[in-house]
């Protein structure tokens, strides 16, 4: 009817809140804080990988917001991203450096150095692919606001191969990528 009821707002409170109980907590990964690179410590994966996969498998690569000054790999135990591997989807979480760990001039100085890691992520994954189990050729990038940064960039401006971009919580407008996206670019999918 266009209008929400107070019944309406408790059940979906309910649901938030069975939601985030449940996003706390979910299995440790197998492959915990692989290094993929040795220029900041920060530079790390946790990987979560199908069990009995008889073929390669897909993989969403996540990278966690905070806005390029906190946030961390754990906040990928969104329920719906955790769930992955359990339905025969790869699912890794990365670290990058943050803008304190970076020297760097200018509001956005840190940026060509994030971009750069979190490429060497990829790069990682994909050098590790047939070990895993991996089809390195049907990887999803996703992130949540500082990681949708990160995920739209490395997909259209640093041209990965990659299948699609799952931007969530978008802090800002494509404007960033827009003058690199074509006809063949990845798939984006927001979520705010």
């Amino acid at each position: 009817d266009g209008q929400i009821s107070q019944d309406e707002v408790t059940a979906a409170r309910s649901s938030a809140s069975r939601i985030a109980k449940s996003s706390k907590a979910g299995p440790k990964p197998p492959i915990a804080d692989a290094k993929y690179s040795d220029a900041f410590d920060r530079s790390k994966l946790d990987v979560w990988l199908p069990k009995n996969s008889a073929e390669s498998t897909p993989i969403v690569v996540f990278f966690h917001g905070g806005g390029f000054k906190g946030g961390d790999k754990n906040n990928v135990r969104l329920r719906d991203f955790i769930e992955l591997p359990q339905r025969g989807v790869a699912l890794a979480s990365g670290n990058y450096p943050l803008k304190d760990n970076i020297e760097a001039s200018g509001e956005w100085g840190h940026l060509p150095t994030i971009f750069d890691e979190t490429q060497k992520a990829l790069a990682y994954i994909r050098s590790n692919a047939n070990e895993w189990g991996i089809d390195a050729d049907r990887m999803v990038l996703a992130g949540s606001s500082a990681g949708t940064v990160i995920s739209q960039y490395l997909a259209y401006a640093k041209k990965e191969d990659v299948e699609a971009v799952l931007a969530l919580q978008t802090p800002y407008s494509v404007d960033l990528v827009i003058n690199e996206m074509t006809a063949s670019s990845p798939e984006m999918f927001f979520y705010t």
